[in-house]
Parts: structure tokens; C-alpha cells; sequence
């Protein structure tokens, strides 16, 4: 069965766990919104740049300059579509009608074949349709390491979490031991002791209380029927020995018949009986209150 300090430190352990991993990932989701935010940024620079200067008499020998001019490296992938392809879009044109294709741009997050994850946005530059594309190699490497790191964190953690709750459960039941060591010398014998109560006013302390004003009940309740004892084995030992010498005085005067003389011989010797118990229960009263000194001699046994 476990102790209340082992499951004081295993509550303490999972809490600690729990509020960690709860941080970890939370710290993961936002360095990976920081992250993707960051490459959104940089697909929206590029975005504009493009915009700014394509236009749909761009041929594709002019594109390529338009694509190191704007300082686009190959990691980031183009695509530009020309929309009078679209027939969709040359209807609503030639009726006056808005094209449909969204103008505001659009972010998301394209996984290939292969897996392999890029970040592209998507957007409209008159009748040009752009889509821009970064691969996400460089977020999942950070992630990968962020994970790692937070894992030897979380085990060190885990590690201190552990030897912190040891000590703080032994801590937090020091108080319970001191009682229960207290308690348990408390006997017939030992009445008087009572539990140490801390100045600080806590359950503890309140239980501890509690305990002593128990003690001292049962300690006057013990007292009061060992007073019991001796006042009522007084009281009995008077009349106890004028009942018998009543009966001795009776028994000696030859003047009863054999079954009454034998009736009234038993009946002092339960009076005899009596009077050693009430002696002894007279003793036990003066042994209780210090009153009996022990005589110690060697014996050869």
C-alpha cells in the first residue's frame, strides 16, 4: 500500500508534468506560427515585388530577369498563369463583370507525392494569377530541435520534479510523524504527555489539538475510576471484615448444625477471597499513585 508521501510526490510529479508539457507545446505552436509567419512574410514581399513589376506582355525570356531581379533564390518555387486562359475569366470580362478570382492573397500549406511540405500564397496581379512556394524543411528542422531540446528539458525537470516532491512531502508530514510518534508512547501509563502544538494555526495543529484534548479526557476518565477503585475498595473492606467476624463469632459457638456450620464456613472463605481482592485492588491504587516503594534483591534463578 502506498504511503500518503509517496502519492504526495506522484501528484506532485504528474502536476509538474502536466504543466510542462502543457508549456512545451504551447511554446511549439508558437514558434511554428512564428515560424510560418515569418515565411508568409517573405512570400508576401516576394509577392509584391512581382506584382509590381509583371505585366501580361511579360514574355518568358523577360520573366527569368524579372526573377533575379527581385532577388528570388531557387529555393522559392513561381508559378504564373496567364487568366485569358481561363475561359471563366474572359466571360465575366467581356461582360463588365468583376473577375472571379479572389484578389486577396492566399496562404497555405501544399505537401507533395514525396513529402515534402512547402508554404506558397496565391494572388492575382490583373490577369495574371501568381503562386509563390517556400519549402518548410527549414521549420521542421527548428521544430525537430526545438523537441529535442524541450525533451532533455522536460527529463531533467522530471528528474528534479521528483527529488523536489521526495523532499517536500517529507516536509509537509513531519508534523503527522512528530504526532504519530507521540501518540504512540501515550498509554495507561503515560497519560500525561501530550502532542507539541506549532505556533502556526493549520489543519496540523488543529488535529493535534484535538488529539490532546482527547488525551486529556481519557486521562481524567482513567483517573477518576482508579479514585474509584480505592474510595469504593475502602469502602468495602469495613463491612467486608465485620461480616466476617460475625460469622467466625457464630461458627464458634458450636451451636449450628453440620450443613448450616459448612454453609457459613463457605461463606467466609468467599469473604477471605474478597478481602484479598479488595487488598490487592488497595494495592494497585497505591502502586498507580507512587505510594509503594519496590524493594530490589539479587535472586539466583
Amino acid at each position: 500500500m502506498k504511503t500518503i508521501g509517496s502519492r504526495l510526490t506522484t501528484l506532485y510529479v504528474v502536476a509538474v508534468a502536466g504543466m510542462l508539457a502543457g508549456v512545451l507545446l504551447l511554446g511549439r505552436y508558437l514558434l511554428e506560427n512564428h515560424l510560418v509567419g515569418s515565411l508568409d512574410a517573405t512570400l508576401q514581399l516576394h509577392f509584391n515585388q512581382l506584382k509590381d513589376r509583371l505585366n501580361t506582355d511579360t514574355g518568358s525570356d523577360e520573366m527569368q530577369g524579372l526573377l533575379a531581379a527581385t532577388g528570388i533564390t531557387s529555393d522559392l518555387s513561381v508559378q504564373v498563369r496567364d487568366l485569358w486562359d481561363d475561359p471563366a475569366y474572359r466571360d465575366a470580362r467581356s461582360r463588365g463583370e468583376p473577375a472571379p478570382m479572389s484578389e486577396r492573397l492566399q496562404f497555405f500549406t501544399v505537401t507533395l507525392p514525396d513529402e515534402t511540405r512547402f508554404r506558397a500564397v496565391e494572388g492575382v496581379s490583373e490577369s495574371l494569377s501568381i503562386r509563390l512556394a517556400l519549402p518548410l524543411a527549414q521549420v521542421s528542422q527548428a521544430l525537430g530541435a526545438y523537441t529535442q531540446v524541450g525533451g532533455g528539458i522536460a527529463l531533467v525537470v522530471l528528474i528534479l520534479s521528483i527529488a523536489a516532491g521526495h523532499v517536500l512531502s517529507r516536509v509537509a508530514l513531519r508534523p503527522v510523524q512528530l504526532i504519530e510518534r507521540t501518540a504512540a508512547r501515550i498509554s495507561s501509563d503515560n497519560l500525561s504527555e501530550r502532542i507539541p502544538v506549532q505556533a502556526v494555526r493549520d489543519e496540523i495543529s488543529n488535529l493535534a489539538h484535538l488529539l490532546n484534548e482527547t488525551f486529556a479526557r481519557l486521562e481524567s476518565a482513567v483517573d477518576q475510576i482508579k479514585r474509584f477503585s480505592a474510595d469504593a475498595s475502602h469502602e468495602l473492606k469495613t463491612p467486608l471484615s465485620l461480616v466476617r467476624l460475625n460469622l467466625e463469632r457464630v461458627i464458634l459457638k458450636n451451636e449450628l448444625s453440620p450443613l448450616d456450620r459448612e454453609a457459613l464456613q463457605d461463606a467466609t472463605e468467599e469473604i477471605h477471597r474478597m478481602d484479598r481482592l479488595i487488598e490487592s485492588l488497595l494495592f494497585l491504587s497505591r502502586a498507580e499513585a507512587g505510594e509503594v516503594v519496590l524493594k530490589r534483591e539479587t535472586v539466583d534463578v
